[in-house]
This record gives C-alpha cells, structure tokens and sequence, in this order.
C-alpha cells in the first residue's frame, strides 16, 4: 500500500516543481486567484472533477492533471491547460478591473482557451491511444466582489498610496544631499557658458540623472519605514482573495478529437457540443447553487454495450443537473454534490441516466488545489450502478501580478 500511494504522490512532485519559479516571484507581488477548476478541454475528454463548475478569476495560465484512482496503481495520464488572452496578450488586468460587472468586460476577461489529452485503452485491439480536445469559455454575468473582498483591496490599495508618498519624500530628499547639489551646480555652470545644446552639456545632465538613479536606489532600498510598508503590501496581496456574491452565467463549448494509430495525420472528431452555466455563488461560509444545460454530439461514454447490438453513431444528448456547494472561510475547503439527468435525443432505445458525484476540493498552497471525486457516472441499459468515478485532480495558477489600481 505504501508503495501505491507513494507511485502516486511522486507523480506530482513535477507539477509543484513547475510552479517553484513562479512562487519565487510572486514573493515580491502577486495574489492567489485560482479559485476553483474550469476547464472546456476537461469537461470534453471527460476528466473534469466536475461536469457543473464554478466561476473563477483566472490565472494567464493553469495546468491541471488527472488522475483515475485505479486501485492507485497508476500515473496520472490526462492532462489539461487554459490561457487568458487578456491576461497574457491584452492591456494589464489590475486586481481593480477584476471587480467589473459590465458584459463587456466581464466577456473580455472571462474569455479562455482551454486544450488538453488524454489515453484511452481499445478495448478491441487492448493498445492504448490518444485523445485531444480544444475548447472555449467565457462569462456574460459574474457574480460582484464580497464586502469583505471590497474592504481588503482598500487595505491594500491605502498601503500602496502610502508607499507612493514615501518613494516621493525619498525622491525629494536625495536633492539636498551634497553629492547632488555639487553636481547640479557643475551642470546648471556648463549651461550658462556653454548652452542646453551644447554637448558638455548633454554628457553632465547625462550625469546628473545617473547619479540620482543610483542615490536614489540606495535610498529606497535603506529606507526602514519604506522597506516595513513594502513588506506589508507583499504579506497582504498574499493572503488576498477575490470572494464573489450574486449571480452568474458562463458559456462553454468545443470538439474532442481521437487518434486511433497515434498518428497525428490520422483523426476522428470524437465529440462536439456547448453548454450553459448559470447559479448563484453565495460567498465563503454559505451554500453556491449551480445549474448546467450542456448539448453533446455524440459523447465519448454514453452506455455499456458489451454485445455491439445498440447504434452509437451520430447520437444526440441534453444533460441537465444541479450542484451544491458550501465553501468554508477565505474558500480553504469546499465540499460539494453535483446531479446530472442525461436524456438522448436522437435514439429512442437508450434510457436516460444518472451522474451522482460527491467532490472535496482542498486549497494545498499559493494558486494550488487538490480535489477528490468519488460517485456514480452516467450508466446504460446494459449495465445497472454506473461507472464507479474515483479521481484525483491538481490544478496549479501561473502569472498572477496584478496592478493593484
């Protein structure tokens, strides 16, 4: 037994080590916005701890990693990404415009583009094959910024106007200083014989400017009162967490495609669809209701038909189902229950089926989150209880600077 869990605890040691870089910077600024996994690429290749998900401030960019229980016995084999292109490409998002509720703004940036892959087994020639899947997701009405979310960015934001006022006292002082009185009077000399034009002039402005670069340097990086608010700042945008209340409906959508041989010049397009998230997040310590209404074009596991005798090709299914949360204080620990009711749209032979999942998402470390799924997939006509869900999901948040104003 200690052999199997350390086999999977191993398997993610790598993906702390690629987020070490990041945590190093983020020593001097950054904040925690990973709040929950959301992932279109995930929710198409099937690996997603969640068929409901909640909305989330995202990172630029997020990697999570499945990992099928198994008896755990096995490494984890599915694996998924998303970007924020107005994280990564457009203006700055400063922590100010990530409490917009304008659609406009909200669609810009919600806006993501999510890939993953995973490894299926056939189950006919037993050699395991690749699967990939690209998607897309983004908000039209997010949930407003807490009182509490509201009264820490004003704490933050009152340290950082301090820490302008300071640099700029510090800045006004270094003139009154010797070294740059001598050197300004040698300068304001040139000028008067030679002129602003000059090029003795131009080298001992050139000068002046160097040197107040450096004394200033000094100065900011000796100040004690400046180096204890700089501190503060750091130690607050740290433990800053966006918490939301209200409304909120999200869009989502993709292909999944398979690849039989391994080949990337040979594909199948294994599965298309879009869906709708909608609820409403009540805020650390109370209850968030979720609500999903998803089309899928002919989705990777329907049923079990062992014997072949049922058509599968170009089918047709609505999911619908709800979800409970509750999230303890500055969101920890949340627990949660989601129930998905699958109908089949365009075969009259296949009975509707149930998704019943129980999920615990802990939060391990700064823009890190670990969840654990346990419940009852989708089942068939030919096979009664469902496929037995028991996974392990990592997600781990990169570029999260913010701008405070």
């Amino acid at each position: 037994m200690k052999k199997k869990l350390f086999l999977v605890a191993g398997s993610f040691l790598f993906l702390f080590g690629l987020s070490a870089q990041e945590e190093a910077e983020n020593k001097e600024q950054g904040v925690d916005l990973l709040k929950a996994p959301s992932s279109p690429a995930s929710q198409l290749l099937n690996i997603a701890p969640n068929a409901i998900e909640r909305p989330t401030d995202l990172s630029s960019f997020w990697l999570s990693v499945n990992s099928n229980t198994n008896n755990l016995t096995k490494l984890p084999t599915n694996y998924a990404f998303d970007i924020s292109p107005a994280a990564l490409f457009g203006k700055p998002v400063s922590l100010k415009d990530l409490s917009a509720v304008s659609i406009k703004e909200v669609m810009r940036q919600s806006f993501v583009i999510s890939a993953g892959i995973r490894t299926d087994d056939d189950t006919v020639n037993n050699i395991p094959f690749y699967k990939t899947a690209i998607g897309f997701k983004l908000s039209f009405v997010r949930p407003e910024w807490t009182t509490q979310t509201i009264r820490n960015y004003k704490a933050l934001r009152g340290i950082q106007e301090k820490i302008t006022d300071a640099v700029e006292e510090i800045s006004i002082s270094i003139e009154d200083q010797e070294p740059m009185r001598s050197k300004l009077r040698a300068r304001d000399s040139i000028r008067r014989v030679s002129g602003m034009e000059s090029e003795a002039f131009k080298i001992a402005d050139t000068e002046l400017n160097e040197l107040r670069k450096d004394v200033l340097l000094v100065a900011l990086a000796n100040d004690p009162v400046l180096n204890a608010l700089k501190e503060n700042v750091r130690l607050k945008a740290r433990e800053f967490k966006i918490e939301r209340s209200g409304w909120f409906a999200d869009l989502a959508g993709g292909l999944s495609f398979q690849f039989p041989t391994n080949e990337l010049g040979y594909s199948l397009v294994d599965r298309s669809g879009a869906w709708l998230t909608g609820g409403y997040e009540g805020g650390n310590k109370k209850l968030s209701f979720l609500a999903i209404a998803r089309y899928l074009y002919q989705p990777e596991k329907i049923f079990a038909d062992p014997s072949a005798t049922i058509p599968s090709k170009n089918i047709s299914t609505f999911d619908a189902g709800t979800r409970i949360l509750y999230a303890t204080g500055n969101d920890q620990f949340n627990f949660s229950f989601e129930s998905v009711y699958r109908s089949v749209l365009t075969n009259s032979i296949i009975d509707p089926s149930w998704r019943l999942v129980f999920s615990a998402e802990y939060d391990i470390g700064f823009n890190q989150k670990l969840s654990f799924n346990f419940g009852r997939d989708f089942d068939g006509t030919t096979q009664k209880g469902g496929t037995l869900i028991g996974a392990i999901n990592f997600i781990s948040g990169f570029g999260n600077k913010r701008v405070i104003k």
